[in-house]
């Protein structure tokens, strides 16, 4: 039913917002040779490929036992997974602010982590495509549990391929050891990760803004991935087939969009670029809450008995939710890259505890996209039913509109604070900026000038030890 499916997703958020930080801790403070970052990339590897299939099949000698049972046997591999991809990503982040300490050059890591994201996503909904394509065509409009097989094979297909990128990353990649060797005026010092102290973090203010800013960010993203198929099926009553193609839709707008994020980023600054995504998606919600769905059919015909696509409606439709696909995929992929590079950007030099802040931002995202689900789910207006009912059909238009819309505006209001915080230290810094010596070449013959106070931007590192 909706509620247990979203009690499953619940579980499995929770136990990866309990992992994240957890985990983020613990990277920081591990050193081997091998490297700490690595060690636990490799280890939530090995978790989410061991568990992936079993969530996606039916479970094994329980299926004809009573739903908590069932609940259960799925919990337990989905929170092995969850905690394993928490463990992934949190440590793969981790390694950017390790890698370079430029600002510009850790938007770019972050663009080209996400672009390979992308692809990741396409080459899946590409080869769910050409297996809902070839088995059965697009005779039939709904995915119904008789295709479960066609998951948990696909299921496969991405533990097998997914194993052999990891093995090139961990072959590829040397990360940086902890203590550096330095040559300073030919005496060779050991540098150590500049680190902040949990505590430290958490009595900054901008800690706590960036981590609204990423949160949201990720609930406008996900919940749109979630709930974008049900509202192309069920809402708009497209073709089965659109499922794949919605998608597919999206994430190549979002791949074309990291190409240009970096320069973008230079030329005209953070908050602008991340604002300039937020219209995008604002335009495009506002697409999907407006916009009429196909006619509905006289009860006694049934799809097979009428042509919906000689409807103009329904070309009309189809070509629409194209579209707002492509804003979306523009809009959700500049606000993600861009809430990630305020997030290296809050750790600045202090990237010995990177771990533990992409940790912190990662546990915030994930309780609050699980109890949104869980909540949604819990709402649903066909309560116990396994098909949709009469009335699911508005209440998606209304989830994937206003439940992403309200996370904009949290957002918004999380970036307008942040300007403020900025306006402000930068007024506070002029006011105590002390008088001191002029550049040696400079023309005037005063020896002493103020400081110029336009060296604060949105550039400056947030937090200051």
């Amino acid at each position: 039913s909706n509620a247990y499916a979203g009690l499953l997703v619940l579980i499995g958020q929770v136990a990866d917002a309990l992992t994240t930080p957890v985990v983020g801790y613990q990277c920081d403070h591990t050193n081997n040779r091998y490297g700490g970052r690595k060690t636990f990339h490799l280890i939530g590897t090995v978790m989410v490929a061991v568990s992936l299939f079993f969530f996606w099949h039916k479970c094994i000698y329980c299926d004809q036992q009573p739903v908590p049972y069932q609940i259960l046997y799925f919990s337990c591999f989905i929170i092995v997974f969850q905690s394993g991809w928490a463990t992934v990503q949190v440590s793969h982040l981790a390694l950017i602010p390790e890698l370079t300490p430029d600002k510009n050059e850790r938007v770019g890591l972050n663009s080209i982590r996400y672009a390979f994201t992308i692809l990741s996503n396409v080459s899946v909904y590409i080869g769910m495509l050409t297996l809902l394509a070839v088995i059965h065509g697009s005779s039939t409009s709904k995915i119904s549990s008789d295709d479960m097989w066609l998951f948990s094979g696909m299921a496969i297909g991405i533990v097998v391929v997914g194993s052999v990128f990891a093995i090139i990353f961990h072959i590829g990649t040397r990360e940086p050891s902890a203590k550096r060797q330095v040559n300073l005026r030919n005496t060779v010092v050991t540098c150590e990760r500049n680190t902040l102290r949990p505590y430290q973090w958490f009595l900054k203010p901008h800690f706590y803004l960036v981590g609204v800013v990423y949160m949201s960010t990720r609930l406008v993203v996900n919940l749109i991935q979630v709930y974008a198929p049900l509202y192309v099926l069920d809402t708009l009553e497209m073709n089965r087939l659109s499922v794949a193609i919605v998608p597919l839709v999206m994430y190549f707008s979002g791949l074309f969009t990291t190409f240009f994020l970096k320069i973008l980023h230079k030329v005209i600054g953070r908050y602008v670029v991340y604002f300039i995504g937020l219209i995008l998606v604002w335009c495009s919600l506002i697409w999907f809450r407006f916009w009429p769905a196909i006619p509905p059919q006289d009860s006694h015909e049934s799809h097979e008995s009428i042509n919906l696509h000689s409807l103009p409606h329904y070309e009309i439709t189809e070509n629409f939710i194209y579209g707002a696909a492509i804003l979306i995929g523009i809009g959700g992929t500049t606000m993600l890259v861009t809430s990630l590079s305020m997030v290296a950007d809050l750790i600045g030099k202090h990237s010995g505890s990177s771990a533990f802040v992409y940790g912190a931002m990662s546990f915030t995202d994930k309780l609050s996209n699980g109890i949104a689900i869980q909540i949604i789910q819990l709402l649903h207006p066909c309560k116990g039913e396994k098909v949709c009912c009469s009335n699911c059909a508005e209440y998606y238009r209304n989830v994937i509109s206003l439940g992403p819309g309200a996370a904009t505006l949290t957002a918004l209001v999380a970036l307008v604070a942040m300007l403020a915080l900025l306006q402000y230290k930068k007024r506070k810094r002029a006011i105590s900026t002390p008088i001191c010596p002029d550049n040696e070449n400079n023309s005037n013959n005063n020896r002493y000038s103020i400081q110029n106070t336009n060296c604060v931007d949105e550039q400056t590192p947030l937090i200051y030890k």
